[in-house]
C-alpha cells in the first residue's frame, strides 16, 4: 500500500461500539416501584475535561492509572498513563507505543484505545481516582474492569515535551498524530509515523520512503525527498494543536510554515 494509501485508510478508522450492560437493583425500606433517571450531562468547555460535579470540570492530563480486568482470557492488570494531546503510554502488550494508543472524553466518559484499536476501555470517572467501565475488542468480547489512580513522580522521557496542562505533569509525544501543513501556497496533510516515518500527501514529494521527522521536546523537524525539503516547529506547552516555523524548500528558498492538528477521534457532543 502506498504511502497516500496509508494515510487515508488511517483517517477512515472509525471507533468501535461498545455494547451495553443492564441491570436491576431492589431497593429496601419502601415496596413502591419508582425509577432514576440519570441527569443530563453538561459537557466542560474544554473537550480535554470531564465534569466531575455541576462546578467542577478535571482534565485526566498528566494522570496515572492502575487497570484491573477479568477478561475472557483470564485475569490481568497493566498501568496507563493519559498523555497530552490524546496519546496513550502503557503496559498492556510489550510493543505498546503512543504512537498508535489514544484516548479522548466524549461526554461523562473516557474512552481509551489501545493496541492500534484492538480493545477500546469505555470508563466513567467517580472523583478523579477511579474509573469503572467495559472493555470490547474487535472480536466482540466485552468484559468489565476498575482502574484506580496512582501518582506517580518523574520528568518525562528524553525527546518528549513537557506540557502545562492537567494537574500532574503532561508528557507529549507527536508520533502518531497527524496535522495539515500550510506551506506558501500548498497545503497537505502529516502523520507522524513511529520511528520516525512521515506518511504525507504532499503533491510534490516523489520519494515517500526518504521522508521522517524528528522531536526534541518542543523542537519538531520533519523532511521530505531525503532532506531536500525541511521544515522546523516549535510546539507550544499550552497548545497543542498548533505548531509554526521556518525553513527551506529543494531549491534552497526559505519558507514559512504553519500546522494545525487534525483530531484522531470524533468531538464530544455538546
Amino acid at each position: 500500500m502506498s504511502a497516500r494509501a496509508s494515510l487515508y485508510a488511517f483517517l477512515a478508522l472509525a471507533s468501535l461500539p461498545l455494547l451495553a450492560c443492564g441491570g436491576t437493583t431492589t431497593g429496601t425500606g419502601t415496596t413502591t416501584p419508582h425509577s432514576r433517571e440519570r441527569p443530563a450531562y453538561t459537557a466542560c468547555d474544554d473537550a480535554s475535561q470531564v465534569r466531575l460535579a455541576p462546578t467542577v470540570c478535571w482534565s485526566p492530563v498528566g494522570s496515572h492509572w492502575h487497570f484491573a480486568a477479568e477478561a475472557p482470557g483470564g485475569a490481568y492488570s497493566f498501568d496507563v498513563e493519559l498523555m497530552a494531546g490524546g496519546r496513550v503510554r502503557a503496559t498492556d502488550v510489550p510493543n505498546a507505543t503512543p504512537a498508535t494508543d489514544e484516548w479522548f472524553v466524549e461526554n461523562d466518559e473516557l474512552r481509551i484505545f489501545l493496541q492500534n484499536r484492538y480493545v477500546e476501555y469505555r470508563a466513567t470517572l467517580h472523583n478523579g481516582t477511579l474509573m469503572v467501565g467495559e472493555a470490547v475488542n474487535v472480536r466482540g468480547d466485552v468484559w468489565s474492569f476498575r482502574a484506580d489512580r496512582v501518582h506517580v513522580p518523574g520528568t518525562c522521557p528524553a525527546g518528549e515535551l513537557a506540557t502545562t496542562t492537567g494537574d500532574e505533569p503532561g508528557c507529549y509525544d507527536i508520533a502518531g498524530s497527524r496535522w495539515t501543513v500550510h506551506a506558501g501556497n500548498a497545503e497537505y496533510e502529516v502523520q507522524f509515523g513511529e520511528d520516525g516515518t512521515l506518511i504525507n500527501n504532499r503533491a510534490t514529494d516523489t520519494t515517500t520512503d526518504d521522508d521522517g521527522w524528528e522531536q526534541d521536546g518542543a523542537t519538531v523537524r520533519l523532511w521530505f525527498d531525503n532532506h531536500a525539503t525541511e521544515l522546523t516547529a516549535t510546539l507550544s506547552a499550552s497548545d497543542l494543536t498548533r505548531m509554526s516555523g521556518t525553513g527551506h524548500d529543494s531549491s534552497g528558498a526559505s519558507v514559512s510554515w504553519s500546522a494545525t492538528a487534525i483530531p484522531t477521534y470524533p468531538p464530544p457532543i455538546h
